[in-house]
């Protein structure tokens, strides 16, 4: 899943014109900690709910407290993964996504949470792979033999589109946490292999972003 289908779009971004009351009235009634902050749909970054405390008085505009404003987001086309990591190293309950420089909405927390647990077995454990590939090179049932002839099982499988090139991810959740060796075999039959999650031979950095991510499923 990539980060297009991720966007809760009525969460409204604030300006600087924005009172501190107004966006923590925002920030409490979808639970979040964070809010873009736009003009004229160009996204000038994100605002904490502690630094609008921190204001001492919070009917004062967002635009006095500039300085603390963060550039944090992430572009179109990031899968669910690297949105994942990207949220959890900057302690984020809210990404804003551009498209095109332009702010086109923004990602919660909660809604990374409730796509992952609905495309991925996520009360099983298993490493994950993303294939990327043109559409016309899809054959899910080469993915599976692959898969099993290294005797493994897919618990589910997702695909998405990426561009207008027909070019698609396709995110494969495993039963079993060890995928080096599923990960060879694709790359012996010329797979583009986009991310691995849970990789166990010097994955140091792959392993990070996994444990973010049930770190998120499991707070």
């Amino acid at each position: 899943m990539i980060a297009k289908k991720l966007i809760s779009h009525e969460i409204q971004a604030i300006t600087l014109e924005t009172t501190g009351v107004e966006a923590l009235s925002i920030m409490q009634e979808f639970r979040l900690s964070h809010l873009a902050v736009v003009k004229d749909n160009n996204l000038i970054g994100v605002i904490s709910e502690e630094d609008i405390w921190n204001m001492h008085d919070e009917g004062n505009k967002i635009n006095s407290i500039s300085e603390k404003i963060e550039m944090l987001f992430m572009p179109l086309g990031k899968d669910v993964f690297e949105i994942v990591k990207y949220m959890d190293e900057h302690t984020l309950t809210l990404l804003p996504i551009l498209g095109e420089g332009k702010y086109i909405g923004a990602i919660t927390q909660q809604s990374v949470i409730e796509a992952l647990a609905s495309i991925l077995a996520v009360q099983e454990s298993g490493g994950v792979i993303i294939l990327e590939m043109n559409k016309k090179d899809y054959s899910m049932s080469q993915i599976a033999q692959i898969v099993e002839s290294n005797n493994l099982k897919i618990l589910s499988a997702y695909i998405t589109d990426i561009d207008e090139k027909n070019n698609i991810k396709i995110t494969l959740k495993l039963n079993k946490i060890d995928i080096a060796a599923v990960i060879k075999t694709f790359e012996r039959y010329e797979y583009n292999i986009a991310a691995s999650y849970n990789y166990s031979e010097n994955t140091d950095n792959l392993s990070d972003r996994f444990d973010s991510l049930m770190r998120y499923l499991n707070p």
